[in-house]
Parts: structure tokens; sequence; C-alpha cells
């Protein structure tokens, strides 16, 4: 499941972007102009990094691919109880 916290237009080169929170990860996805998709997730104190990139035709496809990409997240290193 996907909530979109934010959605906007990159100044620096006009791509859609929004801000997400998939199965409780916080996730930036970034649509190209030329098909190609970014999933950004915040890894905390380890900085961000790019665990996806890859054509998609849609916004929305790319937020089914983060929803994809937190399960196997979740999956390979678990959830931290606070």
């Amino acid at each position: 499941m996907v909530e979109v916290l934010e959605r906007r237009i990159d100044p620096e080169c006009g791509c859609s972007v929004e801000d997400v929170v998939c199965h409780g990860i916080f996730m930036t996805i970034h649509h190209e102009d030329d098909g190609t998709g970014h999933i950004i997730v915040d890894c905390g104190e380890a900085g961000e990094d790019d665990f996806f990139t890859g054509p998609v035709k849609s916004m929305e496809e790319l937020e089914q691919e983060a929803d994809k990409l937190a399960l196997k997240l979740l999956e390979q290193y678990g959830t931290e109880e606070r």
C-alpha cells in the first residue's frame, strides 16, 4: 500500500516526484520524461539509497514498484520496534 505524502514537480529537471510511505518505509519516487523511474529510500543515518531504476510507463506503475520494493526490504531486513 502506497500513501502519497506530497506530489510535486522537480524544479531542477521538471520531472514528477512523489514522497510516499510504503509499509512504513519513506521513499521518494521520481518519474522522468524518458520513461525511467527511480525509487530512493530514506535509510536513516546511512543516508539515501537508490534501490530501483528502470523503465516505467507511469507514476502509478512506479508506485507499484515502490510497494514491491518495500515488501522485499521488509522481508530482507525485517522491522524495528521503537
